[in-house]
Parts: structure tokens; sequence; C-alpha cells
């Protein structure tokens, strides 16, 4: 029976162990967390599905992008940038100002931001917090998904504790699908398709230049690259006989 070369041999336990090592990468990585969406900068959440939310598009880029009331006070909005504003100086999200405009607060500011998402009786629903307003005061938008909205805005006032609510509908509220990204296991195998390339690269220059081989013999160990197909047919035939159930050990003679 042919042995396999011992090089051959550490050449297949080196690529087994590399595979092992991408597969247990993959693996290795937590399941995505379905119950939340993962605030990742500003205005934008991830959730564990390669979904995200990103309200960039209605970022009012230093002036409010909304300016809504709920009967007892006017507020303006930005979602996605603070802007300054009477009452406001110093810089808000959401800017809480009386009807009679002789006073306001800071209700909510960027720096305060976060998504949370709660689950009721199998409902979902997301909220973006706006918080470190003036004398504590925070904001809380209920966001709705709705394709065929740009976006608007409705503010229903103070739920208690200087907490604010308000409800935004837009497209943009609706989760669209993100690349991820390369894996761990991805980046394990590039490095090992890279290490044979360049294994071929510098064995040809050597085995060209420094030991002046010509032909097939340029390409290094080319007697074990050579020898491959007949090892590969070897382990067919042997899978294949185990398959039929002659790979006992036992001798199996044709019947005459």
């Amino acid at each position: 029976m042919t042995r396999f070369p011992s090089f051959l041999r550490r050449l297949g336990r080196g690529f087994l162990f590399l595979l092992a090592m991408a597969s247990l990468s993959a693996r290795a990585q937590p399941p995505a967390d379905q119950s939340q969406c993962k605030t990742m900068g500003t205005c934008k959440c991830r959730y564990g599905n390669n979904t995200m939310i990103d309200l960039t598009p209605l970022n009012g880029a230093g002036k409010p992008r909304f300016n809504v009331s709920d009967g007892s006070f006017y507020y303006a909005v930005d979602l996605c940038s603070e802007f300054h504003a009477k009452f406001c100086e110093n810089g808000a999200s959401v800017c809480q100002t009386k009807l009679d405009y002789s006073d306001g607060w800071v209700c909510g500011r960027i720096d305060g931001s976060d998504f949370t998402l709660s689950i009721d009786n199998e409902t979902e629903t997301l909220y973006y917090d706006l918080n470190d307003g003036d004398q504590s005061r925070k904001s809380r938008i209920t966001l709705v998904c709705d394709e065929s909205e740009e976006g608007t805005m409705q503010a229903f006032g103070d739920a208690g504790t200087l907490s604010y609510n308000f409800k935004l509908t837009s497209k943009y509220a609706c989760p669209v699908h993100f690349s991820s990204g390369l894996s761990g296991g991805s980046y394990l195998l590039i490095i090992f398709f890279s290490l044979v390339v360049t294994y071929f690269v510098v064995g040809i220059l050597v085995m060209k230049f420094g030991k002046k081989a010509e032909g097939k013999e340029i390409i290094p160990n080319s007697g074990l690259w050579l020898s491959i197909p007949s090892l590969v047919k070897e382990g067919v035939v042997f899978l294949w006989h185990k398959i039929r159930g002659n790979g006992n050990g036992k001798q199996s003679y044709e019947p005459i």
C-alpha cells in the first residue's frame, strides 16, 4: 500500500487545521441578538439579522427638521444633529418653548441618544431616545415604519417626570439590509490561499534561478504534486470499497 509522504501529511494537517479554525471562528461568533437594535453612531441602529434603521436622511443639518406642538408647547426637533435656538443656545436636538415664547428648555441632545426595542404581546416597538436635557428632561420618539411617508412628527406632551413623547412615521423607520463584511473564517481562508500562492511563486523562483531547474522541475516538490492525482484515486477507491462493505480488512473473492 502506498504511504503518504510525511510532507503531504503535514500539509494536509495544516490545511485541515485552517479549515477547522475557519469553521470555529464562524461558530464562535455569538448568535445575533434579535431582541435589540444596537446603536451604531448617530441616528442609526443595527438588528442582529443584518438589517438596520438609518434616520440620517432626516438630518436637519444644524436646523430643526420638524416643528410640532402638543397644544401646550412648541417643539423643534432634529434627529441626527443639534441646532441652536432661543432658550437652547448651547445646542439641542429637541427644544421646547412656551406658546408665547417666554421661556424654553432643552428636552434632548444627540450625545444622549439611544435606541430601545420593546416587545409587548409579540408586538415590537422601536423607540429613539434623546436624553440629557435641561433639568433631566428627555424625549422618546416612537418609530413607525411607513414606506409611503417621507417623515411626519407628532408631539404628545409630557408623559410625567419631564419625559416627552413623540411619534415619527417615515420610510426611514423601516429596516433595510446592509453588508456585515467578511467573517473571521473568510480572513483565515484568504491568508491560507495567499500563503499557497507565495509558496509556489517563491519556490519557482528558487528552483529556476537558485537550482537552475528547467521544465516541470521548477515546481517546488514537483514529485509530490504530481503524485497527488494517484493518491486521490487511491482514496476514492478505498472509500468506494468501504461503502460497498469490502473495507473490513478481510479478503473478498469473486465467486467462480
